[in-house]
């Protein structure tokens, strides 16, 4: 996970501004023990109250 958090604070961004959507990345990374893990079947949630 520390690649992948490497690898995240490498990127053309301030650091930590994406917030818990890095987290989730890093998890993701450990979880799947590749750096740069690659999501097949993505879905996108958009809700509002």
């Amino acid at each position: 996970m520390d690649r992948a958090q490497k690898r995240l604070d490498n990127l053309t961004k301030p650091l930590g501004s994406l917030g818990r959507l890095e987290e989730l990345a890093r998890r993701i990374a450990g979880i799947t023990g590749k750096e740069n893990p690659s999501l097949k079947n993505k879905v996108i949630f958009t809700m509002a109250a």
